[in-house]
């Protein structure tokens, strides 16, 4: 049997697929290419590779090209992996003998973010000596290529990755699969290497939006989850974390997720997910509602100027 399967979706990634599919490679493992319609030759690439090559009728970009390499994959684990990052050598088979030792149906590990300077910033997998909801609620998890999923777990449950999910798609993943029940552990060590690019960030209300639209289809996830008050008041904490952006943006969507918030938590004010200090003041003051809109006012008529 194949000990794990390594799904990568790509897209015109020539010149940097064949570094990951190399650090993929190993004894019992199976690597799952999936090319969503590249055009600069990533395909004659991948010839040079002992792969298996799953081709998208088009471009679907890598939700459904990671659904694909579920489909396609027979070993016992799987790992996503995308075409731009590097497995840790000796990270899989240690997942894997971890993930047996245990019966674990998740292995979380860490992960080296590797930035466009060089800098290299090492991710840290939660602690899991407190229940999984509390971690979740605290915002605690991983991105996915530092998780190993046991196939049959994600299959008995009907995991897949949901087009719908735009921005935060690794973090949705992780809190429905976590969530799911399955035994969960955490590994010493780093996964993964997280590639950075220059020039891959592009801020724009469109992207601020689809960011909180993720943000509250996660909330909601996670509101199953919310079944103490203490629970409710942090969920409350983090349901506010867009309001700033919806206020600016999307004020009818401001209004209803505000009306959530203070329906989880009726004396509402913010304090761990709100950093700005005049922030917090001005909550206390006027009400998180006034501040949020007093603040929406001060920036629209700072950038007419």
């Amino acid at each position: 049997m194949i000990d794990v399967s390594v799904i990568i979706p790509t897209y015109n990634r020539a010149h940097l697929i064949g570094a990951a599919i190399e650090s993929a490679l190993g004894p019992d493992v199976e690597v799952i290419v999936v090319d969503d319609g590249s055009t600069d030759g990533t395909l004659e690439l991948l010839e040079k590779y002992d792969v298996q090559v799953v081709r998208s009728p088009g471009r679907e970009r890598h939700h459904r090209a990671r659904n694909r390499g579920m489909d396609a994959a027979q070993g016992e684990f799987l790992k996503f992996l995308d075409s731009d990052d590097l497995l840790e050598p000796g990270s899989l088979a240690a997942e894997v003998q971890l993930a047996r030792e245990t019966n674990a149906d998740i292995v979380l590990s860490g992960w080296v973010d590797l930035l466009a300077d060089g800098r290299r910033k090492i991710g840290h997998a939660p602690q899991l000596d407190r229940p999984i909801e509390d971690v979740l609620l605290s915002g605690e998890a991983v991105p996915t290529t530092a998780a190993l999923y046991r196939r049959s777990y994600l299959l008995e449950h009907g995991f897949r990755w949901d087009p719908a999910v735009k921005k935060m798609d690794d973090w949705w993943f992780f809190v429905i699969t976590v969530l799911g029940g399955g035994k969960v552990v955490r590994r010493d060590g780093n996964a993964y290497v997280l590639r950075e690019h220059r020039g891959e960030r592009v801020t724009s209300a469109h992207n601020m939006l689809d960011n909180a639209e993720d943000h509250y289809i996660v909330m909601r996830e996670l509101e199953r989850v919310a079944t103490t008050p203490a629970r409710r008041k942090r969920l409350a904490q983090y349901w506010y974390k867009e309001l700033r952006v919806c206020s600016l943006y999307d004020r009818p969507r401001f209004e209803r997720e505000m009306e959530k918030v203070l329906e989880l938590d009726p004396d509402f004010l913010p304090h761990d997910e709100e950093h700005q200090w005049w922030m917090r003041l001005a909550a206390r003051v006027i009400g998180t509602r006034r501040a949020i809109l007093l603040h929406t006012a001060i920036k629209r008529r700072l950038r007419r100027r």
